[in-house]
């Protein structure tokens, strides 16, 4: 049975993973007055580029983020390391463009993005949101506006319930510029995300706990790059564990060469991707590696893989015709754009167990501390 975190004597990661439907709820509830304060910066066709930016977690929730604007605004929309635009940003933009930039920070501090947003201002004449989960920092100094979502504030090292709230925020966001046209479908992220905890916990606890995994690839293209991304690390910073990232094709070309009996391959797969599937399963398969597919229900019930078993619960957990493959369907009507923000719990549930499989601490890992370097 999946454990439910409540009450404050739970820890703090494991609460604040189980915190995301709420806070997300509270996240749409304040999409108006958010919208508002965004529509300063409209309309968005006076901006030669629109960079999203941040470190570590707040870069890979720039990726999905990135994604989605790209399809939602029907333009280019770039997610880009602060580090880089500190040094390269005449990589990414020429002389005479004029940015906006979305620039990422849950401490409110990342020095990294702080000093991006300066450099782009001064040489780009960029304009730039802040996007915090801690109001008034350093990065909102140096920018035109701020959004705090304080609605996700965590205290936990770890970013996890935060990256979802923010992410969603962001959906938000790019939908109010665009006309309100996904606005109901958002909406129904809370919801999604509170029936899949329910039954995630069993299945990816279990995986944590088998001892005889030793590194873990997590693949995914498009939509869910910056989502495996966050997965592998998820488990690098909890559990101290090897985990990379690859897309999901391009883990074909070199580094399945590496695979054995001791690793576990977490695939997201894109609906443009589906058709590939089973040579990538196969490929998988022949090392010894196991498989794990997180897919959507509906791929789930319309393949012919195995047994399937339902449940009253938002998740179908489909045993395959092979003992290395597993697939686990997360339910819900929603567009694949915006399923990062319903799979994302399964990276952070997964790297919680494992650490604590592990007996580390996932609440303060040792080699962490909350800096403004980290993004937090």
């Amino acid at each position: 049975m999946a454990m439910h975190a409540d009450g404050d004597n739970s820890p703090a990661t494991l609460s604040e993973i189980y915190d995301q439907a709420r806070s997300c709820a509270e996240t749409i509830r304040r999409a108006d007055e958010r919208n508002q304060i965004f529509n300063s910066f409209l309309p968005l066709d006076q901006y030669s580029d629109i960079l999203i930016t941040g470190c570590g977690s707040s870069h890979h929730l720039a990726m999905c983020a990135s994604f989605a604007w790209s399809e939602m605004l029907a333009r280019p929309v770039v997610a880009v390391a602060a580090s880089e635009l500190m040094h390269f940003a005449d990589h990414y933009l020429s002389n005479n463009s004029r940015p906006l930039v979305i620039a990422i920070s849950r401490s409110g501090g990342t020095s990294e993005v702080r000093l991006a947003v300066e450099l782009l201002k001064r040489d780009y004449n960029a304009r730039a949101l802040a996007i915090t989960g801690e109001a008034g920092g350093t990065v909102a100094n140096v920018c035109d506006a701020e959004l705090a979502f304080d609605e996700c504030y965590e205290r936990s090292v770890v970013m996890t319930q935060a990256f979802t709230c923010i992410l969603t925020g962001l959906y938000l966001l790019a939908d109010g510029a665009s006309g309100n046209r996904r606005a109901e479908e958002i909406k129904r992220i809370p919801d999604l995300i509170a029936n899949a905890l329910r039954s995630s916990e069993e299945v990816f606890r279990a995986m944590a706990e088998t001892e005889r995994i030793e590194r873990f690839f997590f693949l995914g293209s498009g939509a869910m790059k910056g989502l495996t991304d966050e997965c592998a690390l998820k488990m690098i910073e909890m559990a101290l564990d090897t985990a990379l990232s690859y897309r999901a094709l391009e883990f074909r070309h070199g580094p399945k060469a590496t695979l054995n009996e001791n690793d576990l391959a977490i695939i997201f797969p894109a609906a443009a991707e589906q058709q590939h599937l089973e040579t990538l399963l196969a490929e998988i398969e022949a090392t010894g590696a196991r498989a794990l597919v997180v897919e959507r229900a509906g791929n789930a019930e319309t393949r012919d893989r195995g047994k399937l078993s339902t449940s009253q619960s938002s998740s179908i957990h489909r045993a395959s015709a092979s003992p290395r493959q597993q697939f686990f369907a997360i339910a819900g009507e929603l567009s694949e754009t915006f399923r990062p923000a319903l799979y994302a719990h399964a990276g952070q549930l997964l790297a919680y167990w494992r650490a604590v499989a592990r007996r580390l601490n996932p609440d303060a890992p040792p080699h962490l501390a909350r800096t403004v370097l980290l993004d937090a």
